[in-house]
């Protein structure tokens, strides 16, 4: 792997067999990953996040079509908009949008 100076920026470039380069980071030598170069527990941690943040998420849209309007701070369209903030929709209308 090599650096690519383009515009300012430093690239990560592979080279592959073939001699040709891919881009494979942004900005100023930061690589992007993708899941095969994740490890085994990295792989895991972000299965997890993702879960809790389903299970969040679906746990708040629940709670905001069975209470009743007056009992939710601020319009409830904006809070069933706000829950597909992730991942702080979900947790901000548990800790602020119920009275």
């Amino acid at each position: 792997m090599d650096f690519v100076k383009v515009f300012g920026l430093r690239f990560l470039v592979r080279v592959h067999k073939s001699g040709t380069g891919r881009v494979r980071g942004y900005g100023r030598g930061m690589a992007k990953k993708s899941w095969s170069d994740l490890t085994p527990n990295q792989r895991r941690a972000v299965v997890a996040v993702g879960a809790a943040e389903v299970v969040l998420t679906t746990a708040a849209l629940v709670s905001l079509a069975r209470t009743p309007s007056a009992r939710v701070r601020g319009p409830k369209a904006a809070w069933v908009a706000g829950c597909f903030v992730q991942p702080f929709g979900p947790v901000a209308y548990f800790l602020v949008g119920r009275r």
